[in-house]
């Protein structure tokens, strides 16, 4: 696909959701304002995974809407189409969380900015300059606004867009629910990718076992690719007569679960943009199942899901100044382990490899990523390690002898590595000729295009005299090296 301005435009809802947030002192629930409304939650995660994005919609030009608006823009969505109605109020929510952390809505909607959307409020050629188009069913509970979203859709087609849908059903939206299940399938009849729960499998074929929904979506609806969400129970996704399952990332603080599928969904999209449609192992796919599990468990710890999306500020942030080589640590992997080996992946390592992936997910791919691991046992986790897909791990070695090499070339580590080459936890400041020593046995284990020269860890425990004569040492070691091999 050409170059577009932006990667995602998306059209739908947006509306204010409040939170149940505690008792007042008079002992009567409180609630929270927070912006709300799936497309642009989808939107909020895109752009905090580095994508330009833009939002078409009608709020109300009340105080609800203007919070709103400066929510979206807030988060870096274009609002350029986002529309204000001088007569209807902004579409409100209230949200009801059970102790599970599952949620029931009351909309306050009849009618609602959002629902009066006309045709001739889309702009086009937003769409036009869109890799994606994305909605959902709530842009066509009525009449008016049902026009507006197939238009767009029409429009989208036409224009080569990938069309991605979350169809979202909220019952109580719907005075029948035979109207929802005609717009889920004309959305299913018109999208390239399909995010849809396991309660709306269950609701379009009766039936709880979601490897025949599934099927049953291939045979009339030919969508490249299938992904259902199963709460509690993980997610699939369904690509060309293949299924992938994932493990869910499950929380122990759990607040709510506003926004998980949103986060999901957004997820998808990103590496569809990353990756593209065509020929998707299922390498790639469980690659992208356990990435959206790990952000969506993320925003279940969190009230609200607009301003709270999972973010990687900090490091974009540096690479923005202009840093090329940026350290994200520390991992601490080993001291977070469960204590019995048997729950090290689905207790922590199946979320905490993503999470620190989705820290970085964003770069530039010239931009390389450092983590450090401390001094511990790794030779049993070296796979994890090296699928935190940082470009340079260093680890302190000296004091074992080096004996992590071993482990790194009987598990074909693929990662840059850089074993500390002298202890920094001593006084002693390390002669060339040991740090040569050294260097020569790593270059036993490591391809020297894989190798880094570095200490073992951070130098600011130690005096300045002992560091600066340590560390001459070990440029000299390095130059050494470098005219032998």
């Amino acid at each position: 696909m050409e170059n577009r301005q932006y990667d995602v435009t998306a059209l739908g809802e947006l509306l204010i959701d409040f939170t149940e947030n505690g008792d007042s002192s008079q002992g009567n629930p409180t609630f929270e304002a927070n912006p709300g409304g799936a497309p642009c939650n989808v939107l909020a995660m895109l752009n905090r995974l580095g994508k330009k994005t833009a939002f078409i919609g009608k709020v109300g030009n009340d105080m609800f809407g203007k919070q709103l608006k400066a929510a979206v823009e807030e988060c870096g969505i274009d609002t350029r189409n986002l529309v204000m109605d001088d007569e209807i109020h902004t579409t409100l929510a209230f949200v009801h969380t059970y102790p599970d952390g599952d949620r029931d809505f009351s909309f306050y909607r009849n009618p609602g900015a959002d629902m009066m959307l006309t045709k001739d409020e889309v702009d086009a050629d937003l769409i036009r300059n869109s890799r994606i188009f994305h909605f959902g069913t709530l842009s066509s509970t009525h009449e008016g606004v049902r026009e507006a979203t197939r238009y767009a859709l029409d429009v989208a087609k036409e224009a080569g867009c990938i069309i991605t849908f979350d169809p979202n059903l909220r019952p109580p939206l719907w005075k029948d629910l035979n109207d929802a299940r005609k717009e889920i399938e004309y959305g299913m009849e018109r999208c390239d990718v399909l995010k849809i729960s396991d309660n709306e499998v269950e609701f379009l074929f009766d039936t709880t076992d979601y490897d025949k929904g599934a099927a049953l979506i291939e045979e009339k609806y030919h969508i490249p690719l299938v992904l259902i969400t199963m709460g509690k129970d993980g997610s699939r996704a369904y690509y060309r007569g293949r299924k992938v399952e994932a493990a869910p990332f499950l929380q122990e603080k759990t607040i709510e679960t506003t926004g998980a599928g949103d986060t999901f969904c957004a997820s998808t999209l990103n590496y569809v943009l990353e990756h593209g449609l065509e020929d998707l192992t299922d390498e790639n796919l469980a690659e992208l199942l356990t990435f959206a599990n790990a952000a969506a468990s993320l925003i279940t710890t969190k009230k609200g899901a607009l301003r709270v999306m999972p973010e990687r500020d900090e490091v974009l942030d540096l690479e923005a100044a202009g840093i090329k080589v940026i350290q994200i640590d520390e991992a601490a992997l080993r001291e977070k382990l469960p204590l019995r080996k048997s729950d090290w992946y689905n207790e922590y390592l199946d979320f905490a490899i993503p999470a620190f992936r989705l820290t970085h997910s964003g770069v530039k791919p010239e931009t390389q990523i450092h983590t450090h691991m401390c001094y511990s046992e790794f030779t049993d986790i070296i796979p994890a390690i090296d699928d935190m897909d940082a470009d340079v791990i260093t680890f302190e070695a000296s004091r074992s002898d080096l004996q992590i090499l071993d482990s790194l070339k009987e598990n074909h580590f693929e990662t840059e590595v850089g074993p500390g080459v002298y202890d920094i936890h001593s006084p002693r400041v390390p002669s060339v000729e040991e740090i040569v020593a050294a260097l020569e046995l790593m270059l036993t284990k490591i391809s020297k295009d894989k190798l880094w020269v570095n200490p073992d860890c951070g130098l600011k425990t130690r005096a300045v005299p002992e560091t600066d004569a340590s560390l001459r040492n070990m440029v000299a070691a390095a130059k050494i090296i470098r005219s032998k091999f």
